[in-house]
């Protein structure tokens, strides 16, 4: 029997689309990031609270950490909330008791009477619809005979029976056809028979309760309350923050988190105390400049926005200055891999490089190392040569991505300090519209791909392996875990971050395929992820399967794992292999050089 490749859920051969989750039963997709192979290697050699949530966004956004969003000791078990479900462990962590795919959540709620959580998900949506279905291929039948009769008895009516008939038969006929039409929307269709599923399917109540001698910082009132608004974070949606400053590279931190530099777009972590208040606090500082404060609600599903100018300190000071320059060493590292790019064309402007690439214009530091922000061709507006100020004149780019629309980019050409004159200006910004008019006609690239990330970025240390890989984000462990099989002697797929069906790495050597899933997880992997790979290993052909995590497993993820090709790869494993093939192989090869 066949897993649905998202969620682990069960489904049955015909079956076209997953009845828990939606995800269409279709082949995976073959785009995938460029193979990584050995050669390359060689060049580049109680209740835990979670302060800052996982931040992702396929523009340029930075994570804080990998952790789930929430875990919380209940009566029945730990409580563990993800952005994909929510999982009931045993109270020590090695069973897997339930869980709850976020899609199915239909709210949750503090219920004083009930003295809990009350989570409400839909159940029976796959027999809802089922009997949904039947019921319109029982009309179209009886429709269609009904229809069948009454062209019998038009034959053979008289005059003042004929116009009655015809009547009857029209509306026959066009009912036949509405219930034809809505059948073939949904065969057509996945996406809209999720939709009916879930507004036909019963909804099941649940109540989480924790512990009497629950024990924490706050009142039982006010962890219900955290866990209310973290559920329904997830199934609503996280709010999406924008910071622009003038100029670029500020600080921009969130409750006193350091979270990365400008411009940034990132998800607003989950955070106890800003649930409680109703509201983030932001600071954004850099070197030299006034401090900027201000607050953001906690409204799930909204996309907020700040544009700064940044004003000059009018008094120097030197202990801010040097403890801005402190948080520096704490930010996520914006480096890219420019060989990943086809450039086609570099742009000079007064604060920044533009890299024209084959899809994307990359937006650059001017010292060429620090990415800033991407702008894919095919989500380009408009691009037009503007007069400002004082004759100055600016290509002004509007243009829409993920959470926000109608944005501006402008950019001043660099003159060098008057060494360019006017008219060469004018010629280079005419000819940087004229190329993205031509480029924003032709491209169908809406979405920005994930920058690529430095090749030094991927050199791992000891450290490294004591921290277990802290700074490397989930996809980006999905890089270092290809990097791993590439230095053991496969040539090495990286699937994209979403479509992967199940399967983060494929790595061939000969006959060998291994299909790998990759979970840069605290907690451990259950068996709906071991199914959710084991569905996925044919479909790409593999004969044999690895699911690899930093944490470890529960029982029945290792229940699954017997008599199937897959193997387990714990985080003690793991660190281990990446010892054997990443840090000592790389020593043993320097002593070889230098002896």
């Amino acid at each position: 029997m066949p897993f649905c490749t998202k969620c682990g859920h069960k489904l049955n051969d015909e079956d076209r689309f997953c009845y828990v989750c939606g995800t269409p039963i279709t082949p995976p997709m073959e785009t995938t990031r460029p193979e990584i192979t050995n050669s390359e290697e060689k060049e580049h050699s109680a209740t835990q609270t979670i302060g800052n949530s996982p931040v992702s966004n396929e523009k340029d956004t930075y994570s804080i950490n990998y952790s789930p969003d929430r875990q919380t000791l209940f009566e029945d078990g730990i409580l563990v909330l993800t952005p994909n479900d929510l999982i009931l462990y045993s109270s020590d962590e090695k069973d897997e008791l339930k869980r709850i795919p976020i899609s199915i959540i239909e709210d949750s709620s503090y219920s004083m009477l009930s003295r809990g959580l009350v989570l409400k998900r839909r159940i029976n949506q796959a027999e809802n619809l089922t009997n949904y279905l039947e019921e319109i291929h029982n009309d179209i039948t009886e429709l269609e005979e009904e229809t069948e009769e009454l062209r019998d008895e038009l034959k053979e009516s008289d005059k003042e029976e004929k116009e009655r008939l015809l009547t009857d038969l029209e509306s026959s006929e066009r009912e036949l056809q509405e219930k034809r039409k809505e059948l073939k929307k949904f065969e057509d269709h996945p996406a809209e028979a999720q939709l009916k599923q879930e507004e036909l399917a019963d909804i099941d109540k649940q109540v989480f309760r924790l512990p009497k001698d629950f024990s924490s910082k706050h009142s039982n009132k006010d962890e219900y309350k955290i866990w209310e608004y973290a559920v329904k974070r997830r199934v609503i949606g996280t709010s999406t923050l924008k910071v622009e400053t003038f100029p670029y590279d500020a600080i921009v931190r969130i409750e006193g988190e350091t979270v990365g530099t400008t411009p940034l777009t990132a998800e607003l972590p989950l955070i106890d105390e800003v649930v409680l208040e109703g509201k983030y606090h932001l600071d954004v500082i850099k070197e030299g400049s006034e401090e900027v404060g201000f607050d953001i609600p906690t409204k799930l599903g909204e996309s907020f926005k700040k544009v700064i100018e940044l004003k000059e300190r009018k008094v120097p000071d030197k202990s801010k200055d040097e403890f801005t320059r402190s948080l520096r060493k704490e930010l996520p590292d914006r480096s890219v891999d420019l060989s990943g790019y086809l450039i086609e064309r570099e742009v000079t402007g007064l604060n920044e490089l533009l890299m024209l690439t084959k899809d994307t214009l990359l937006v650059m530091d001017k010292d060429r190392k620090n990415y800033l922000f991407e702008i894919p061709y095919g989500s380009i507006k408009e691009v037009e040569y503007s007069k400002g100020f004082f004759g100055s004149k600016s290509v002004k780019i509007t243009y829409n991505e993920k959470d926000f629309k109608d944005e501006l980019f402008e950019i001043w050409i660099d003159d060098k300090n008057g060494k360019v004159s006017t008219a060469e200006v004018k010629r280079h910004s005419e000819s940087l519209v004229d190329f993205l008019n031509k480029k924003m006609k032709e491209s169908n690239v809406v979405t920005a791909p994930m920058h690529k990330r430095s090749k030094d970025y991927y050199a791992i240390d000891e450290e490294d392996i004591k921290n277990n890989f802290r700074r490397f984000e989930p996809f980006e462990f999905e890089e270092l875990v290809g990097k791993l099989f590439a230095a053991k002697g496969y040539r090495v797929e990286v699937t994209q971050k979403s479509g992967d069906y199940g399967v983060d790495v494929l790595a061939k050597a000969g006959h060998d395929i291994v299909a790998i899933q990759v979970k840069h997880w605290k907690l451990p992997v259950g068996g709906p992820d071991v199914h959710k790979t084991l569905g996925s290993m044919l479909t790409f052909g593999a004969n044999r399967a690895i699911v690899v995590t930093t944490s470890d497993f529960t029982n029945q993820a290792y229940e699954i794992q017997k008599n199937t090709p897959i193997e387990l790869w714990n985080g003690e494993r793991v660190r281990e292999e990446f010892k054997n093939h990443l840090i000592n192989a790389v020593k043993h090869s320097r002593d070889f050089e230098n002896n």
